[in-house]
């Protein structure tokens, strides 16, 4: 759970399931990071993207699309998400991973690898 600086109650699950609606993100993370000099956290994702779709989308047959296109693709899809969600939960900040996460053996994401 993440703690805004109004002290509201951010279940991360919640913004992973919105992000996860997007053809183009296959997997994502979101966490809490806290605030320099600040009380609170400020939410913040982990995304990877669905690399196939992204080829599919920019009709790439062998060759990945550039870093960038696949940031604005991603960026938008994060805006969309954001547009759905209560101010205190939109996402601050985004990162991409091109590699899955790390998981358990149950198929979880170790999420505390990634704080």
């Amino acid at each position: 759970m993440i703690v805004s600086a109004a002290g509201k109650n951010i279940y991360p699950e919640e913004i992973e399931a919105a992000l996860h609606l997007s053809p183009f993100i296959l997997e994502s993370v979101v966490l809490g990071k806290k605030k320099e000099n600040k009380m609170g956290e400020e939410v913040h994702a982990i995304i990877v993207p669905d690399m196939e779709q992204m080829k599919r989308h920019f009709d790439c047959d062998i060759v990945s699309p550039e870093p960038e296109m696949i940031r604005r693709v991603i960026e938008q899809e994060v805006n969309t998400v954001n547009s759905s969600l209560a101010d205190y939960k939109r996402l601050i900040r985004f990162e991409i991973r091109f590699n899955e996460f790390e998981k358990t053996t149950s198929r979880k994401i170790r999420r505390t690898l990634y704080r």
